[in-house]
């Protein structure tokens, strides 16, 4: 049974999510041939994180939503599969799979609803998806699950700093103060007319997304933050961990 926060946010990610797409990438189609001539550019970033070494591996991407670096992998020879509350990016990332001739598994859920038996080799979150899970331990506690004993989890994520170095709604916001709250969906901006729906969102600090993957199961092998193009505070980091084999816990 969802929560209410991910009710909540489901609500907000099927309110024009799909049209907005069309407005940003074009027709699935379109898409779909932005895919296929950038595929490398879409991944190379994440790549030297993921142990993929030329073998197909198996890949769970969470808040996978449209499907772009799911797809890009999947591309590259990977079996992936999303698993995204919103069914708005269902329908575009599997019209543009489609599209692409390949097989894209979507598993239209809550993950802390999802079912897993250590079938993974990877489990993977790209940008702009930690904040909208409320609770962290439950959410690691489905990814162990979800991975092989050995299996590599990959989150790239927006560097918590930022939000006390910009402000959110016209405020600069406590860097500890991990409270849930309001916000506008990211595309809500570009329909200035329209009563959205608001998310829910709950950003997290990152001493506490490090110690629960710590205290998930999980050994941290890099971590790695990257700037703005040409600015010298910190946009992204990357976190590369092991799952700890059962025997050696």
């Amino acid at each position: 049974m969802k929560s209410e926060f991910s009710a909540i946010n489901k609500k907000a990610w099927d309110y024009k999510s799909y049209d907005y797409w069309l407005k940003k990438y074009g027709k699935p189609q379109d898409f779909a041939n932005m895919i296929t001539a950038k595929k490398e550019q879409i991944v190379e970033r994440y790549l030297p994180y993921m142990d993929l070494e030329n073998e197909r591996q198996s890949i769970l991407n969470i808040g996978g939503s449209k499907g772009k670096v799911a797809l890009a992998l999947t591309l590259l020879g990977h079996k992936v599969t999303i698993v995204d509350i919103s069914e708005d990016g269902k329908q575009y990332a599997l019209e543009t799979a489609k599209y692409l001739d390949v097989k894209l598994d979507y598993i239209n859920a809550d993950i802390l609803d999802a079912k897993f038996n250590n079938e993974y080799d990877i489990v993977f979150m790209s940008i702009g998806v930690l904040h909208w899970f409320e609770n962290l331990e439950k959410l690691l506690a489905v990814i162990n699950l979800a991975l092989k004993p050995g299996g590599t989890l990959v989150i790239c994520d927006f560097h918590p700093l930022l939000k006390v170095l910009y402000p959110v709604d016209g405020k600069i916001m406590d860097y500890f103060d991990t409270k849930p709250f309001w916000g506008d969906m990211p595309y809500a901006k570009y329909y200035e007319n329209e009563n959205f729906p608001k998310g829910l969102y709950k950003e997290h600090t990152l001493s506490n997304i490090i110690n629960t993957i710590i205290g998930a199961g999980f050994n941290i092998c890099r971590f790695d933050e990257y700037p703005f193009h040409d600015e010298k505070i910190p946009c992204k980091f990357i976190i590369k961990a092991k799952k700890i084999m059962s025997d050696s816990r």
